[in-house]
């Protein structure tokens, strides 16, 4: 979400990492202005409310006692609501400094492996960029093409035989998901195929298997 560089990268390829774990920070200085400049500005407009209060609840006494005018009471009511609002557009400021800060120190989502590492430290981090595919092992799905004289014997929920061919290991899948168009595969039908996690000890992700 922000554009900065990488001031520091905490993990390698193939390590296993937490849920929330942090993979890296980005460089926050500009952020880190910001919200001071957004403090500040809380602070003095806190301070001014404070004030623009003590007055309100002042003039609204004097008013119930009729020792001050409506148009004063008018005015002192309309500074009050006029303050509470550049108050809260300061405090609105520094809440979303506090949100992009926090997208500078990059988390794992889940529990999982780095797979890839696309960044290194002084590396540019940009917006939208990939900088890190954390894969979780086990939860593995089979995609398989299907040709069209074969894919109306396909149901969803249907049993499959699938074989590692590096290995030749023979486990048991159950068809998720088929694509009801072509269109924009080759003429092939896409199957996706769940593949118990048990039975996933030699499984890697890229294998080619034969379903």
């Amino acid at each position: 979400r922000v554009m900065g560089f990488v001031q520091k990268v905490l993990v390698e390829n193939g390590q296993a990492v937490k849920q929330g774990q942090l993979l890296a920070t980005i460089n926050s200085d500009d952020i880190l202005a910001k919200r001071a400049q957004a403090t500040a500005m809380v602070q003095e407009a806190e301070a001014a409310l404070a004030l623009a209060k003590k007055d309100y609840e002042r003039f609204t006494e004097l008013y119930k006692q009729q020792s001050a005018s409506s148009k004063e009471y008018e005015n002192i009511t309309l500074h009050y609501q006029s303050v509470k609002s550049k108050t809260e557009a300061a405090k609105q400021m520094q809440r979303e400094a506090d949100a992009m800060l926090a997208y500078t120190n990059l988390t794992a989502p889940f529990a999982g492996v780095i797979v890839q590492k696309n960044i290194d430290a002084g590396s540019m981090a940009n917006p939208g960029m990939p900088l890190f595919v954390v894969e979780q092992p086990g939860n593995y799905e089979v995609k398989a093409s299907v040709q069209e004289q074969d894919i109306a014997k396909i149901r969803k929920g249907s049993k499959a035989t699938v074989t590692l061919k590096s290995t030749g290991k023979v486990v048991e899948g159950v068809v998720k998901e088929v694509s009801p168009s072509s269109s924009f595969s080759g003429g092939q039908y896409r199957v996706t195929i769940t593949v118990p996690t048990k039975e996933t000890t030699d499984f890697y992700s890229g294998m080619t298997v034969h379903v």
